[in-house]
């Protein structure tokens, strides 16, 4: 789960937010069922009209919020409420409630747990929690014991060490982190040619799960 810097809520949203959720709530209340959102097209910073998915999409790098995993390499994106409408209408449009969510990771449903960490939240980093295994499993490694019992439940109620999920990401070692010593040509020197890896390297955003690169995996 990557650290994320929430953008600002869109004037859109804000704007809308109060009727929409009176609407959801009493269709929620009338039928006892669960309504989708009706989501309004907001404008990005060119002015554009886009849908809620895409702002969101476009401010995380295409990779969900959840398990970091690159969107069209996963699957399709999704808007995921992190306390589930189902027992939260009221938050159903409310923009601190609302996270880009792969496929994969709507499999917790309705699970949830006030506890959990959240990507945007303040102080949280990758390494102050978690540390991938290089069989694909996510680690918790907190030393604190509120913050490794807070880990342990994200870990459950957002399902990341999910088997698919897992699988992925060991995939995602194989090829991402196997190094791969290029032979020096006649005239190039080390320093060039650590220059010149450098510049065919993938970018840090392109990569499946980002998370593998700000950290060395342990076997």
């Amino acid at each position: 789960m990557h650290p994320w810097q929430r953008p600002q809520e869109p004037e859109e949203l804000r704007t809308q937010r109060a009727a929409l959720t009176r609407a959801f709530v009493k269709e929620h209340r009338d039928t006892g069922k669960t309504p989708s959102c009706d989501w309004p097209k907001v404008r990005n910073a060119a002015g554009e009209h886009i849908t809620l998915q895409t702002l969101l999409s476009d401010h995380t790098g295409q990779h969900c919020n959840y398990c970091d995993s690159l969107m069209g390499y996963s699957s399709r994106d999704t808007i995921d409420h992190f306390l589930p409408k189902k027992h939260f209408p009221c938050l159903a449009y409310v923009w601190s409630n609302l996270y880009l969510c792969c496929d994969g990771c709507q499999r917790k449903g309705t699970r949830y747990d006030k506890r959990a960490l959240r990507p945007d939240e303040g102080g949280y980093s990758f390494s102050r929690y978690f540390r991938y295994r290089s069989n694909g499993e996510l680690s918790v490694i907190a030393s604190d014991e509120t913050d490794r019992e807070r880990a342990e439940i994200t870990v459950e109620v957002l399902d990341l060490n999910d088997a698919k999920l897992v699988k992925d990401r060991r995939a995602a070692f194989r090829v991402h982190l196997t190094p791969r010593m290029r032979p020096l040509r006649p005239g190039l020197d080390a320093q060039a040619a650590s220059l010149r890896d450098a510049a065919l390297r993938h970018s840090f955003e392109d990569k499946p799960y980002r998370d593998f690169f700000v950290q060395d995996p342990e076997n």
